[in-house]
Order: structure tokens, then sequence, then C-alpha cells
């Protein structure tokens, strides 16, 4: 095993102190700028029930087929007296995952297009039956809720449906959660600080880091559906592309 010198691990210290250094003197200048920062109320949660979404996903590209398997869950907190009273998984704890595919050769461009899409909308349906069966007061979802300009296909492309299912679904969210009287917000770190705070670790809100452990893959459970599907399929494995080895 090659080791690093140890002048190598000082200079890599020197450079994390001057980076830290920087972003520090960044820092205590932005706040000096009026209108960047402002206090942030504390709110009641007595009595409220909070929902929050996302998803797990694990691709892989073989010499047959491309192939995405999903799991999403939904999580809803109850609080009384401003304690955490039920947790309540939907549409469990441990959802079996998905297994989607395409069924056209896709580009390298297509495939990551296809996986996004594919990942949202099963987010997105299941937000939608969320909300329908539980009506939280306010439901979260992880990541923006509008569709990502990159993950828009062109007009002739075989994607091209998934993208308008998806519009429709979006749209139908937006009805379900006004019908439902449920605030709904699409989260990124930080951007909800009341129910963020209550983390210390995360800057994200509880129910959200608590439906990510759910709804999260291991490699070890796709192997196991790889070798099942080899298996029935009659081979003795499935061969991956080269870009599954990609590390980027």
């Amino acid at each position: 095993m090659i080791h690093p010198s140890i002048k190598e691990i000082n200079e890599v210290i020197e450079k994390i102190k001057y980076i830290e250094e920087k972003r520090k003197k960044l820092s205590d200048f932005l706040k000096n700028i009026n209108g960047l920062k402002w206090k942030v109320d504390t709110v009641d949660l007595n009595n409220l029930e909070i929902g929050g979404e996302d998803g797990g996903l694990i691709k892989k590209s073989t010499h047959l087929i491309d192939f995405v398997f999903l799991r999403c869950v939904s999580v809803i907190f109850r609080y009384l007296n401003n304690k955490l009273d039920e947790v309540i998984y939907y549409p469990s704890t441990n959802p079996t995952p998905e297994v989607d595919y395409s069924k056209d050769p896709l580009s390298d461009i297509e495939f990551r297009i296809f996986w996004s899409l594919r990942r949202m909308k099963k987010e997105i349906k299941l937000s939608i039956e969320t909300i329908e069966k539980y009506s939280p007061d306010l439901f979260l979802i992880d990541g923006s809720l509008t569709i990502h300009p990159g993950d828009i296909p062109k007009k002739e492309s075989i994607l091209y449906d998934d993208y308008l299912e998806l519009k429709n679904l979006l749209k139908e969210l937006y009805i379900s959660s006004k019908k439902k009287n449920c605030l709904l917000a699409g989260v990124i770190e930080d951007s909800l600080y009341t129910i963020s705070s209550q983390s210390k670790t995360y800057g994200l809100p509880n129910v959200l880091i608590e439906a990510d452990q759910r709804a999260k893959l291991s490699e070890l459970d796709i192997e196991y559906y790889m070798n099942l599907i080899a298996s029935k399929a009659g081979m003795h494995r499935l061969l991956f592309l080269r870009r599954e080895n990609r590390p980027f």
C-alpha cells in the first residue's frame, strides 16, 4: 500500500486552512450587508401533521438493457403538545424497490434524462397519494417542485411522453394540496429553519431525513435483484457497460 508523504499531508492541511479562512472572511463580509440576513421566528408545532417524501435510486446499464431501481417513501410526523407523538410510513417502512427499464436503446444523455424523469414521476405520484390519504398540514418534497431544464427532452425524443406525464402529475399535485388545504414545499438544505433546526447534523427537516433513510437503496440490494433477473433469464450474469464504472 502506498501512503502519502508527510509533506503531501501538510500541503493538504495548509490548503484546507486557507480555504476555511477565505470562507470565514466572506461570511463575515456578507453578514454586514443590510438585507442579506434576517431573523426567522420559530413556529408552534402543536397538533401539526408534517409530511415528507424522498426517493432512492440506483441505475444499472448492461449490454442488453438499462435498469433503474426506485424506492420512494412518505413519512408523516404527528405532533402533540409540541412533541412528536406518532410517525406514519406510506406505503410501508420498507417498500420493495420498483424495477424500471427503457424499452429502447438510449445514449448516455438520454439515459440520464430517463432515470431523472422516472424518479420524479414516482415521487410525485406517491406524494399525491399521501396528501390525499393523510391530509397533512405541511408536505415537503426533497428538491425542486419544477422540472429541471436539463431534464426536458426534445419533442422528437422517445422520452417526451414521460416529460408530458410528469407535467400533468405536477399539476395534479398542486390541485391535491390545495384541495386538502396542505401547504406544499420543495426543500433544499436550510430552507425551512424551524423544522430543519431540529437536526444538529443535517440542514434538512427531520421528516425528510427519515424519508431519505427509509428510501435509500444499497448496492447489495440491487446486486440481489440483478442476479435474480439474470438467473430467471437463464444467464450466468449480466455484463455492465463501461459507463457503469465511470467515477463521475
